[in-house]
């Protein structure tokens, strides 16, 4: 059974052209991120690297492919979230 829910414009007109790409319908597409997501918050290591990273404790480059996508991922979630800008203003100068 589905369920409605409300996604931001962003992430619809995403998974609408990434659904094009891999011949999966927008659904599809987003139960597929949302998978991958799920996965991703499940291993803990994983999350603890990409999270070092983003507080500037760990280089980028010392990230997986995998790790740089979340932490890429991540940080465009930061800079899109209403307080996401002065968050990431606030943690950029702490990290100077």
């Amino acid at each position: 059974m589905g369920h409605a829910v409300k996604l931001s414009d962003e992430l619809v007109e995403s998974a609408k052209h990434e659904s094009e790409i891999y011949s999966r319908s927008m659904a599809q597409q987003i139960e597929h991120w949302a998978r991958i997501g799920r996965a991703v918050e499940r291993t803990g290591a994983f999350n603890d690297r990409v999270r070092a990273a983003l507080q500037a404790e760990l280089a980028y480059d010392a990230l997986t492919t995998e790790e740089k996508l979340a932490y890429l991922s991540q940080l465009e979630r930061d800079i899109h979230m209403p307080r996401g800008d002065r968050d990431l203003a606030r943690s950029l100068a702490e990290s100077e």
